[in-house]
């Protein structure tokens, strides 16, 4: 077999898995809208009147009536399948007419079981023509069913380059996949599609068309199951500064309102409203146009300081800085011993304290504040309690610092395999 016949063969693979996967999702979604329309309930009326008729008919009102053959002589079995198909070809209103009750009761219960079978089975064609004619509308909407998507992140906002933002995104997290990531924009369907026909590798990111800062929109996006939420300066519109960061605002406090414990990044042009975003227990705050300004002011004192920055954030150096998750058996051990944890790679210059929900953290704060029974301590601890800050950085502690929990090290590493390529 040829190189060419095994990649067709591969490629022809990938997609049929890729097809079967599909049928599988679309099937999934088909079964959850029926249980959300309650057609099995309604199956279920249908089957019931179905069997009580066949049971009367067959075993009781038509049974020596002529209905049903008599040559051979019929068992009861046989009479109720014969009976059975006979109410359903009555209820779907197909009448073959190869049996007719005889009997003026019989006569009747068919009466009663033609309409019930014209009224269940319009409802039943009714609800499958909704259920396609709504997937139809979401599709032309840009709204997916992500209902069973957990752990996801959701980006509200957008960019005028977002390929850029996305492919960075993709670069630093090797582990996420597009299904996994939620956007939230004010875009149009046809912008949608031109981004994802020039960006072949985002076709299965999921976009919910609308304004981030609409709770239906949050709902629609599962922010309750998402394990972090981005709110980017949206470029969408030609909004001022101050419209785009009401926005950010708006959209933070909104999340906080509907899940509250997930970690929320937001971007901000002014840092005037960072007391809202605080507020609204956002976790990270960043500022794009003060960064510019404020290595401009550092170069002016410390000589080589910008080319040290852009060299730890720049995406393809060897040297990157970063936060390390550490073994729990740390906790409560001297900084000193955190730092021998780490090998030649990588150094610690420090530790994040307080990471993860801000509000769960401050729960926990104020329990462990009031275990002691002296008053002024009880004080003393919740002063503490309200300067607690989330994900506060404390660089170059002294080694005998007790390492607290819910921190990550500050490291700055060598990545072997960008240094290796280089």
């Amino acid at each position: 077999m040829t190189q060419n016949q095994e990649e067709i063969r591969a490629t022809l693979g990938a997609r049929l898995v890729a097809e079967v996967k599909g049928t599988i999702a679309s099937a999934r979604e088909l079964w959850a809208s029926i249980q959300k329309e309650k057609l099995p309930r309604l199956i279920g009326i249908i089957l019931i009147v179905a069997v009580i008729s066949a049971l009367f008919f067959g075993l009781y009102l038509e049974r020596n009536s002529g209905m049903f053959p008599s040559d051979p002589a019929p068992t009861p079995l046989i009479r109720f399948i014969d009976a059975f198909y006979f109410s359903i070809v009555t209820m779907t209103t197909i009448g073959y007419g190869d049996f007719s009750p005889k009997t003026p009761a019989g006569k009747l219960l068919i009466i009663f079981v033609m309409f019930t079978g014209v009224i269940c089975f319009s409802l039943l064609t009714a609800t499958f023509a909704s259920i396609r004619v709504v997937k139809m509308i979401r599709e032309g909407k840009g709204v997916t069913d992500l209902s069973r998507l957990k752990g996801h992140t959701v980006i509200c906002g957008w960019k005028r380059k977002m390929e850029s933002t996305l492919e960075d995104i993709f670069t630093v997290n090797k582990d996420i996949k597009a299904s996994d990531i939620v956007i939230i924009a004010n875009i149009s369907q046809d912008a949608i599609d031109l981004f994802k026909q020039q960006n072949p590798g985002f076709k299965d990111i999921n976009f919910i068309r609308g304004e981030d800062f609409n709770e239906a929109m949050l709902q629609m996006a599962n922010i309750k199951e998402a394990r972090s939420a981005f709110i980017l300066a949206d470029e969408s519109t030609d909004a001022s500064p101050s419209e785009i960061d009401s926005k950010t605002v708006m959209t933070a406090m909104l999340i906080g309102t509907i899940a509250r414990n997930i970690h929320v990044c937001a971007e901000l042009l002014d840092p005037k409203f960072e007391t809202y975003l605080q507020k609204a227990h956002v976790a990270e705050i960043i500022y794009p146009r003060q960064y510019g300004r404020l290595m401009l002011a550092h170069s002016t004192a410390a000589t080589g300081l910008v080319q040290v920055m852009n060299d730890l954030l720049n995406l393809h150096t060897p040297s990157r800085l970063t936060t390390s998750e550490f073994p729990r058996e740390f906790v409560g051990r001297p900084y000193s011993e955190l730092k021998a944890h780490y090998g030649p790679n990588a150094t610690v210059i420090g530790l994040v304290e307080n990471v993860g929900s801000f509000f769960e953290r401050k729960q926990e704060a104020l329990r462990e504040a009031q275990k002691t029974a002296n008053i002024s301590k009880i004080v003393e601890n919740l002063q503490k309690v309200k300067q607690l800050k989330n994900n506060h950085p404390h660089f170059n502690p002294p080694d005998d610092y007790t390492v607290p929990d819910h921190s990550l090290a500050i490291i700055v590493e060598v990545r072997q395999e960008v240094s290796s390529n280089e």
